[in-house]
């Protein structure tokens, strides 16, 4: 059982339900909720709050199943190298000291080189969230960088294509490199790509994640990876743009705390530095992952 949706007075007694029948933790599960929790009025129209809560997928799995003949490939590739290492190392003759120091012998030198440069690998541990948290403070050493842009865009062709191909979807791809940042814009007819970016660009967001895995398995330098569809990003910014000045006016008018939707953590951020200079509010986040959502209040003057 992957997932289960149950129903209870408050999402955190659903969501605590829902947890004893997966048998697994807060932090083994992702939580969508269906429905909050209302009160009703007088007794009447009351409400349970309606949570699926579903098990979070290994990173690792989703890509082997996507592409499981490369991970074969590349997992044999990798058993091969390393029994030529062990063989090589154990057919390695022995020297005398003073012939381990002569300079005679330049081809053991250099072949212990190469295999220590064949092996390296880079960190692609990062998330979607730690890179927009972190983008500002890090100091990425981007201009030093060699990024293979053509690499970068052979792969991410294959992997769009193994995604939209048996969708039967008509679409091109623009690939660019600025700096550290790859940009993947999906074209194509926006009704045709409206499964590929989802509900709120949830789908867009997976892709992204996927692909920025991927992409770092093949640097030697972490690249940040945007994945974008007829636009959808931008009209998305300018639609929480909006919203938040929506929000901030009502909060202004009623006098009272106005509280969003959940978000991650990208759409927070578009909302704190839409507001951040909007007179007489301030904005807060509250609440935990998935469910961490903006809080816009008054300033008060004492």
């Amino acid at each position: 059982m992957n997932y289960v949706i149950t129903t209870g007075r408050s999402v955190d007694e659903a969501v605590e339900d829902a947890l004893k029948k997966l048998k697994l933790k807060k932090e083994d599960v992702t939580v969508e909720v269906l429905q909050e929790a209302s009160k009703g009025f007088l007794g009447f129209g009351q409400k349970d709050a309606a949570v699926k809560v579903s098990k979070k997928e290994d990173t690792e799995d989703i890509l082997k199943e996507i592409f499981s003949e490369e991970f074969e490939s590349e997992n044999s590739k990798s058993s091969k190298f390393e029994n030529k290492t062990r063989n090589k190392v154990k057919s390695e003759p022995k020297f005398s000291k003073s012939e381990e120091l002569s300079k005679d012998k330049p081809e053991v030198t250099e072949e212990v080189k190469v295999e220590v440069h064949e092996v390296k690998s880079c960190d692609t541990s990062k998330t979607l969230d730690e890179e927009v948290e972190t983008e500002d403070s890090e100091n990425i050493e981007e201009a030093e960088a060699n990024f293979d842009i053509e690499k970068f865009t052979e792969i991410s062709n294959e992997f769009i294509d193994k995604i939209l191909k048996p969708l039967e979807i008509k679409y091109d791809t623009d690939i660019t490199m600025d700096k550290n940042v790859l940009n993947v814009n999906i074209l194509g007819n926006e009704k045709d790509l409206g499964i590929v970016i989802g509900k709120r660009g949830t789908t867009l967001d997976s892709i992204q994640y996927i692909l920025s895995l991927i992409i770092n398995k093949h640097s030697d330098s972490f690249v940040r990876v945007i994945v974008d569809s007829s636009g959808y990003r931008e009209k998305r910014k300018n639609t929480l743009i909006s919203l938040a000045e929506k929000t901030a006016n009502r909060a202004l008018r009623t006098g009272r705390p106005a509280r969003l939707e959940p978000m991650n953590a990208h759409e927070r951020k578009i909302i704190h530095e839409a507001l951040k200079d909007f007179e007489g509010v301030f904005t807060h986040s509250e609440g935990q992952e998935p469910n961490r959502r903006i809080v816009v209040q008054i300033k008060k003057e004492y």
